[in-house]
């Protein structure tokens, strides 16, 4: 409903054509239609479809012409407002219900104020996952000094007290960049105003720290650097530095210089800085207790860094007993913090901790570790954002004896949301590098701390059964054999679909400590079994399938059907890596031939002899295979050129598992057949220039008068052409001639 009362509050918004606008228009009329608002809109550049959009919902439109200058546009706004309080927002800001800004005004209690903020909640990715509330002052009693200042990153002036903190939060995507060039991009075009500002007002502190913001989202940390510490120059000059000028700006300079020397890693030039803003005067007022926290944790980061862990929990100490007094306390922090330091208490920021943690640990501070890993909001998955902590973490846990804490902070980071799944990879990536350095104190820690976590994954039940195989606290074989005995048979019921993908360190403590699992193996479900097979057999390089064969064989797996199927499968795997292995035709045709047979022995008490000569369409691809090969080694052992080709032909195509060998075989084959092919072409000619050789010679034996000795000649001639027709013809001419 349309509110004609005089207006209580005067709802300024700049609008400029944001893919959010028509959301941020929508969002204020929960507000106009509670109590009497009038809503101003200032057209700083819309098109004509946009234009029509905002005078449905503005009671005043204002036209400004923009000129780089956003507090001349929110002035021009501020100057048609006639309500007795003032509010301002973007056009991407919008509440998804402002019902305390909406209270605040209804019952009359903003008559008892000169000022309000409220939550700006700044994400910073599209999920919404990750975000800064700032807390902002947006609200005010409008006076006639009451004006904005700045070119950008404008702010409204004067802001009295006392002031009203409200709950409500208007969400804003600002601050999210679809990638890094974009968010690189946004700080650029802000950096032009802000180097007008800081020429215009030289030494002050505002300008300097939100310029070196920008640099800083710019990832430009000499610049960063830079610009900090020439302000910091000019305020000396100027003599508004120190005890004469106190700003919560000036906790940001400092702020920015130690981030952009950390960023650099510049430690030792950073520990110098941080000494000196700590000694600042300002340090010592209770209002600027939030950026002297801010300082604290940069300062607690600084020295787990550089490894020296007793000064680091100092600093973190400090900054804790901050963060309990003053965490929850709006109007401090609005007050002792701006833009960096504003986010001294954020979830982003506290996560930071996680990287100090590190540092407590190895101190062996049992208390304070708790107190500082559990002082984050766990809950709070998706905020945790650090590079490595979890790694360092678990480090640390290895580091030092073992204590039950340890395994209660990784059983923390398990629990969370995807956190099995991450901390996997950081177990794995930490007992590698154990291995690899020779660190088998860290490793034996590593297993210890694995092997008590309340998971039944198979990485952790594989190295549940490798810390059995060490652990001193148990007192004999006997007893360690049985719980061997049982973590073997619960790997087996929770993964006998992936019981040969198991690593071969845990096989191996089956053989050390004489444990069979031979049995086991045998008394698997078959259909779990043979779905295990079938992937390994298709994977597994040809190492592991030699050490499967070993095993199994150590294992006694010789008569029941899964050994019989595993039979079948390793001479699979066998052939799959045929060329690995390097197999000469010789040793290949026997491989196939021995999977045939298995093959064959394996089917055939389940179907008729027919069936074996018949060969169905609808039989089973490996037993369809398995028949033709027998059939092409008959023909081979038989000699037979014709009925090998053919047959070796009917093999291809049968069962892609085996297609790859199968063809490799065809085609051996038929090298073979033409090499054969070509020896016998060869032998034939051979033959024929002999006998057309002897033929001659038996001629010349005639026209000599040698009859005998062309006769024998002829007859030997006969023996291995007995088809020619000439020889036939010498010798009757001989038999004439002797009539």
């Amino acid at each position: 409903m349309k509110n004609d009362s005089a207006p209580i509050l005067s709802i300024s918004m700049l609008t400029s054509g944001k893919k959010d606008m028509r959301k941020s228009l929508e969002c204020l009329l929960h507000m106009k239609e509670a109590f009497p608002c009038e809503i101003i809109l200032v057209d700083t550049g819309c098109n004509e479809e946009q234009r029509r959009l905002i005078e449905k919902y503005g009671d005043k439109i204002v036209d400004f012409t923009w000129c780089d200058d956003f507090a001349a546009a929110r002035n021009a706004g501020l100057q048609a407002a006639k309500g007795e309080w003032f509010m301002y927002l973007d056009d991407d800001e919008w509440f998804e219900d402002p019902k305390e800004i909406i209270s605040f005004f209804q019952t009359g209690e903003y008559k008892k104020y000169n000022s309000a903020n409220y939550v700006v909640r700044n994400y910073l990715d599209f999920e919404g996952n990750r975000y800064a509330d700032a807390y902002l002052t947006r609200l005010v009693k409008l006076e006639p000094e009451t004006r904005f200042e700045g070119k950008i990153h404008e702010y409204l002036e004067p802001v009295r007290e006392p002031k009203k903190c409200l709950a409500d939060i208007a969400q804003h995507y600002g601050y999210a960049f679809r990638s890094e060039a974009e968010k690189k991009d946004h700080a650029r075009r802000n950096r032009e105003p802000l180097l007008e500002m800081r020429r215009q007002y030289p030494g002050e502190a505002r300008w300097i720290a939100l310029l070196a913001q920008e640099y800083l989202a710019d990832g430009d940390y000499e610049k960063t650097f830079e610009v900090c510490r020439a302000g910091l120059d000019e305020c000396r000059i100027k003599g508004e530095y120190g005890e004469r000028y106190i700003s919560t700006f000036f906790g940001s300079v400092f702020a920015f210089i130690l981030i952009s020397l950390e960023c650099m890693e510049k430690f030792e030039e950073e520990e110098q800085w941080l000494n000196e803003a700590m000694s600042q005067p300002y340090t010592l007022l209770e209002v600027m207790e939030p950026t002297v926290a801010y300082y604290c944790f940069l300062g607690a980061r600084l020295f787990c860094m550089t490894k020296r862990y007793d000064i680091s929990r100092s600093y973190l100490r400090r900054y804790i007993n901050c963060a309990y007094k003053l965490k929850d306390d709006r109007a401090a922090i609005e007050k002792g913090a701006v833009l960096v330091t504003a986010d001294v208490f954020q979830p982003h920021t506290i996560n930071g901790i996680l990287m100090c943690v590190e540092g407590l640990i190895r101190l062996e501070d049992y208390a304070f570790t708790e107190e500082a890993f559990y002082l984050l909001d766990w809950k709070d998955k998706k905020l945790l954002h650090q590079d490595n902590w979890e790694r360092n973490i678990l480090d640390a846990c290895c580091s030092v004896a073992y204590h039950p804490l340890w395994v209660k902070l990784q059983q923390t980071l398990c629990s969370r949301e995807e956190g099995m799944k991450e901390m996997l990879v950081v177990f794995l990536e930490r007992e590698v590098a154990y291995r690899t350095e020779g660190e088998q104190e860290k490793l034996s820690r590593l297993y210890r701390l694995v092997a008590e976590l309340s998971y039944e994954h198979r990485y952790i039940l594989c190295i549940r059964i490798l810390w059995t195989v060490q652990d001193p606290e148990i007192n004999s074989q006997g007893e360690r054999t049985e719980k061997l005995t049982l973590l073997f048979r619960k790997l087996f019921e929770k993964y006998p679909r992936e019981i040969l993908e198991i690593r071969s360190d845990v096989w191996k403590a089956a053989e050390v400590n004489g444990i069979s699992l031979g049995a086991l193996l045998e008394g698997m479900d078959y259909l779990d079994w043979k779905h295990s097979l079938e992937v390994w057999c298709r994977e597994a390089p040809l190492i592991e399938i030699r050490a499967w064969e070993a095993r199994a064989a150590s294992w006694g797996m010789e008569t029941g059907m899964n050994a019989r199927l595993f039979r079948i499968k390793r001479l699979e795997g066998l052939l799959r890596c045929h060329e690995e292995a390097g197999y000469a035709l010789a040793e290949l045709e026997e491989l196939l031939w021995k999977y045939s047979k298995a093959v064959l022995n394996f089917y055939r008490p389940y179907y008729k002899e027919a069936v074996f000569e018949e060969i169905p369409e609808n039989l089973q691809e490996d037993l369809q295979l398995a028949i033709r090969l027998e059939k092409l080694r008959t023909c081979r052992e038989l000699g037979d050129a014709k009925g090998m080709l053919e047959n070796v032909k009917r093999c291809l195509g049968v069962y892609p598992a085996l297609e790859h060998v199968t063809l490799k075989f065809a085609e051996a084959l038929r090298d073979e057949a033409q090499v054969r092919s070509d020896a016998q072409k060869a032998d034939q000619e051979e033959l024929e220039n002999l006998v057309f050789q002897l033929k001659e010679t038996a001629r010349q034996q005639l026209a000599a008068g040698e009859c005998q000795a062309a006769k024998a000649i002829l007859l030997q001639v006969e023996k291995c052409v007995p088809q020619d027709e000439e020889v036939k013809e010498l010798l009757s001419e001989i038999e004439r001639e002797a009539d």
